[in-house]
């Protein structure tokens, strides 16, 4: 008997629940997530599900890695641009040459990666470059904060909303999925994961 292909509503379904629950998905089933496709990981790393259940863009980059191991770079160079790789940690940016090296990705992987590294090392992030302009540490961010900006009370922990100067506000979304910088009022924002529509 030949398999029945989910309908679309379905597949969405599963694309919002595997985003939404992200960390529990891989770590109970990291067989099926080494399975899925690049098509439908994209789907998981641009759904704005995502942003509710992981802390950082490292650890997203945790989970790519994994499923990248073993993949075609046709495959991996159609995913990793859906990585943020300008907000990983220093360190993790610099580990990932040598993490290709050792699992001895495919050429075009590597030649993909390298080009995202080498793009991320040649501009810093909105946040990263005026954090370290006002030396604001990354604990600055994580008190409750008016994610808002307009005092009317909608607080969120782990995001930031502060005030760099008189004329400059930055604001950082809990799980780093935009950061905006506004100046005498006007707004704006580098939203750098595309959202599902």
């Amino acid at each position: 008997a030949r398999p029945v292909a989910p309908t679309a509503s379905l597949l969405v379904r599963c694309v919002e629940t595997i985003a939404r629950n992200l960390p529990a998905v891989a770590r109970s089933d990291p067989a099926g997530m080494a399975r899925i496709t690049p098509e439908h990981l994209v789907a998981v790393l641009t759904h704005d599900a995502l942003g509710d259940s992981v802390e950082s863009e490292d650890e997203v980059w945790g989970y790519v890695r994994d499923w990248c191991v073993g993949r075609r770079g046709d495959e991996v160079r159609e995913v990793l641009p859906h990585v943020r790789f300008p907000t990983l940690a220093t360190e993790t940016l610099e580990q990932c040459e040598n993490w290709a090296a050792r699992v001895r990705m495919d050429a075009d992987g590597v030649g993909a990666l390298r080009e995202l590294v080498a793009e991320a090392r040649a501009r810093s992030t909105p946040s990263e470059t005026v954090l370290k302009t006002v030396g604001v540490t990354e604990d600055d961010l994580m008190e409750d904060t008016d994610i808002d900006g307009d005092g009317n009370g909608r607080r969120e922990r782990g995001g930031g909303v502060m005030s760099l100067s008189p004329r400059v506000r930055m604001r950082v979304s809990p799980h780093g999925s935009s950061v905006r910088i506004s100046s005498d009022g006007a707004s704006g924002s580098r939203d750098r994961r595309p959202r599902a529509g």
